[in-house]
């Protein structure tokens, strides 16, 4: 994947072209998630489905940046809380038998 275009061209597309900001942007993505391991690209469409509907309910920029904020820290909190689960050990899973009715 080719790296960002410069800050500046970005700004400047922002403000004169947006339509052509936003079809960047849906490249990008679309590289990214094809480029990860096909176990992972159904979670992170919906992740960035589930982005994309909440941004657009915004009325400012500020608020898409407060939004786009609040769900990569509630992200990265729930990726803190499973890794603390794992360093307290192995906790032996409850197996239920199958009885078919």
């Amino acid at each position: 994947m080719e790296p960002l275009p410069p800050f500046d061209e970005l700004k400047w597309l922002a403000k004169h072209d947006p339509e052509a900001l936003d079809k960047l942007q849906e490249q990008y993505t679309q590289a990214i998630i094809t480029a990860t391991h096909e176990c992972h690209r159904h979670q992170l469409t919906c992740i960035q489905h589930n982005l994309m509907l909440r941004l657009s309910r915004c009325h400012s920029a500020n608020e898409r940046s407060y939004v786009a904020m609040t769900i990569l820290t509630e992200k990265l909190n729930h990726l803190s809380s499973v890794i603390e689960q794992a360093d307290t050990g192995n906790i032996p899973a409850c197996i239920l038998t199958f009885e078919p009715v």
